[in-house]
């Protein structure tokens, strides 16, 4: 498993511009997405994020990778990402930040 952030491309879908696949620390079989909305808005499909609204360590994560790297973030197509992480990317994706 990568331990570092992928972005997800060709994933269609009109609420958020950017998807992101972040590695779990606690479990390294476990993927979360990371999403930004079009206004910058953050989301993510922890159980955190999912039932407090609160940004996660994950959220933070990525920022902060984002920030500090000026390398390429590495990217996979979405009909390459595992069934299982497609799944989450597909319930994921019809969340709507209120």
């Amino acid at each position: 498993m990568n331990t570092q952030p992928v972005r997800v491309r060709d994933h269609e879908n009109h609420t958020w511009v950017e998807c992101y696949l972040v590695p779990s620390h606690s479990d390294p079989t476990r993927s979360y997405v990371v999403s930004k909305k079009r206004d910058g808005t953050w989301a993510c499909s922890c159980p955190r994020w999912i039932y407090k609204r609160e940004d996660c360590k994950h959220i933070h994560e990525l920022k902060w990778y984002l920030s500090s790297t000026t390398a390429p973030v590495p990217t996979i197509a979405y009909h390459e990402v595992p069934e299982k992480l497609r799944k989450q990317l597909s319930r994921f994706a019809l969340v709507e930040i209120d």
